[in-house]
């Protein structure tokens, strides 16, 4: 779930977040993958430059998504889940569903289309000293299940302040984006 994203510089507000990262260091835009670095906003108001995906504890590899039900009681995301929960902007994002030895790439958001805000935490890596993060996800909803039984927690801008500096954040996650829309990409 959730193993590609897309951020589009034509919006005005998203451009606008892609210059106060790029103050800090440069980010991708265009299709996002695991390891790019991107604009995230952060508990403190800050845009941020951070990498996606936090290191594998046996070091092979990283982790780009965390299951939003469990994170709070996980090793590796219990500490980010408290203290370093972001919120990643994006246009939309990809999910592929097989058909016999066909993979069709679909293209995701919320029926409401804006920009949209992936629930994520943060950390600083260990092993590079930077910033990065991973994607938070839930049971996709029921009009786009059949392409994946995953989604990623996407919170509308008025929920925003909330999931950045609750006491609470599961009953936060109860607020999440459910209603999605699809194409092919």
């Amino acid at each position: 779930m959730c193993g590609r994203f897309y951020i589009e510089t034509e919006d005005r507000v998203m451009r606008s977040i892609i210059e106060e990262a790029e103050k800090k260091s440069k980010v991708k835009t265009g299709e996002i993958f695991p390891s790019d670095k991107v604009p995230v906003l952060t508990s403190c108001g800050e845009i941020l430059p951070m990498r996606w995906g936090f290191n594998r504890f046996d070091g092979k590899g990283i982790v780009i998504n965390a299951r939003s039900e469990t994170a709070e009681t996980k090793s590796m995301f219990r500490l980010p889940m408290q203290t370093g929960r972001c919120l990643i902007a994006c246009s939309y994002y990809f999910e592929w569903k097989k058909r016999n030895t066909e993979k069709i790439k679909f293209k995701l958001l919320p029926v409401e289309h804006g920009f949209i805000w992936l629930a994520g935490v943060s950390r600083i890596s260990p092993k590079t000293n930077e910033k990065t993060f991973v994607i938070l996800t839930r049971p996709a909803s029921e009009s786009i299940n059949f392409i994946h039984d995953r989604m990623p927690v996407i919170f509308s801008e008025r929920s925003q302040d909330e999931w950045l500096n609750t006491l609470n954040p599961s009953k936060t996650l109860e607020k999440a984006i459910v209603e999605m829309k699809y194409s092919r990409a």
